[in-house]
């Protein structure tokens, strides 16, 4: 359930949660979960039936032992309260402050590279420390707790023992006292020390029973997250129904469409306004931040549309469920996205097409005789991120996936920026053969690649522009 409400999450909620909060809940929340929740229940249950099983042998000796084990048993459950509420809260720091230690640890790893090439691993290492002390606290303080309450419960159970032991040895014969043998008080004595140490170990292992329960809050906590619209396959309440090959053309038309990333942030683009003709491939221009990449994110529905409508070929796109507008778009990402696994997995994610499709896909970008000559072709594993290959072939192969779908509207997020000169010339070679009939709108920096497109739109100051395809308007922006 937690997995699901996480994936089913809005984009906003990946952009603001650290990767080591994830990791902590999907990996120590989890294990105590899985782990501890069972050996402290049987643990529990078997200190419960001791202390209760030695708690009727003193009674059953003798019943005027029913009254002190009665005020005792009250005065370990006040204690053991406070204590409750104390090591409730510590468990939730604990699980808080253990969240830090998971992103440092994994951004030294993600970045390690960097941090030497600019000597900043001391830095890391300190901060790494600083996080692992603040989490230690919270062990030592688990153990504080411990022996606060140990403290308590043994003075109680001493009073309870002398309850129990004084009328025997002090008060003599007594008409309301019944007469005990020595095996009998030798048995009371070892039943009620038995007592002492059972009372304390039932109230710790109680108490750590329930602390369990945090990370079972924390797991919830993330299955009820709120979803994406329409993401809980309920369509939205203005659902329109869509042809079959809807987009056929791949018409883009943005009405005064104010975009934001969250309803409590400001606005990027405050009104965008302009029409992206059928087949067209259309370029983005902009300095860093203008909003050229909200603009492509809204047409994914990934972001909030405070005002203002955005139709693909003639259809309000809020009116269009998540998964059928996104399986109509293929998106080129600046940072190529592969994942672990056979590079097929990579190519074909959603698994419909046949090797033969996926093979036509990388001949189209040049990739062809690449994977012909790896040994075990479209099965080669690859690494975390596709790290065994190249840049430029991790961004061929996105290319390939974006052909492979066979998409009306392709979106293209600086798709060359970080690559050579060789794999741009092969990315737009494939553009100009095989995209041709369908809509593009990408963000472009490089001359080469703006001369491929038929419409330049200028974003800047929140507001979109037609600008002219001249060196000019080039120039001048």
């Amino acid at each position: 359930n937690m997995l699901t409400g996480v994936m089913q999450s809005p984009l906003r909620f990946f952009e603001t949660t650290p990767s080591g909060r994830m990791l902590n809940r999907f990996s120590a929340d989890i294990q105590q979960l899985d782990v501890e929740l069972a050996s402290r229940g049987f643990r529990f249950t078997q200190g419960a039936t001791t202390a209760m099983a030695c708690a009727l042998g003193v009674v059953a000796v003798t019943a005027l032992a029913a009254l002190p084990f009665t005020l005792a048993t009250y005065a370990s459950v006040r204690v053991s309260r406070l204590y409750g509420v104390a090591i409730r809260e510590n468990a939730r720091m604990s699980s808080v402050v253990r969240s830090p230690v998971f992103s440092l640890f994994t951004d030294g790893l993600r970045g390690h590279s960097t941090l030497r090439a600019f000597g900043r691993e001391a830095n890391l290492v300190e901060r790494f420390d600083r996080a692992n002390h603040l989490r230690l606290n919270t062990e030592i303080r688990d153990w504080n707790l411990a022996f606060w309450l140990g403290m308590r419960l043994t003075l109680v159970s001493c009073v309870l023992v002398c309850c129990l032991v004084f009328p025997l040895f002090w008060l003599g014969p007594q008409p309301w006292l019944p007469s005990f043998g020595a095996g009998t008080v030798g048995l009371l004595l070892a039943l009620s020390f038995g007592l002492l140490d059972r009372i304390d170990r039932l109230c710790r292992d109680f108490f750590a029973l329930a602390t369990v329960l945090v990370p079972w809050e924390r797991c919830q906590q993330w299955a009820e997250l709120p979803a994406e619209t329409d993401s809980r396959d309920a369509p939205p309440p203005a659902a329109v129904p869509l042809p079959g090959d809807w987009p056929s053309a791949g018409l883009i038309e943005f009405r005064q469409a104010c975009l934001r990333y969250a309803p409590e942030l400001p606005a990027v683009v405050e009104d965008a306004s302009f029409t992206v003709a059928a087949r067209s491939h259309v370029a983005l221009l902009g300095r860093t931040g203008a909003g050229k990449s909200t603009v492509l994110l809204a047409l994914l529905r990934t972001l909030s549309v405070d005002r203002g409508d955005i139709f693909i070929d003639g259809i309000n796109i809020n009116d269009v469920p998540h998964a059928r507008l996104r399986r109509a778009i293929a998106y080129v990402p600046q940072d190529p996205v592969l994942f672990m696994g056979p590079l097929r997995a990579s190519i074909d994610v959603t698994g419909e097409y046949s090797d033969d499709d996926i093979q036509a896909a990388l001949e189209q970008i040049g990739l062809g005789d690449f994977v012909a000559r790896l040994p075990l072709g479209l099965d080669t594993p690859l690494e975390e991120g596709g790290h065994n290959i190249s840049a430029g072939q991790r961004q061929l192969i996105c290319l390939a996936r974006a052909l492979l779908s066979k998409a009306r509207i392709v979106l293209m997020d600086e798709a060359t920026a970080s690559v050579d000169v060789q794999t741009d010339e092969l990315i737009r070679a494939a553009i100009q053969k095989h995209l041709r009939s369908t809509t593009i709108l990408l963000i472009a920096h490089r001359p080469s690649s703006l001369a491929l497109c038929d419409q330049w739109i200028h974003v800047e100051n929140g507001r979109t522009t037609v600008v002219d395809r001249t060196v000019g308007a080039l120039q001048a922006w």
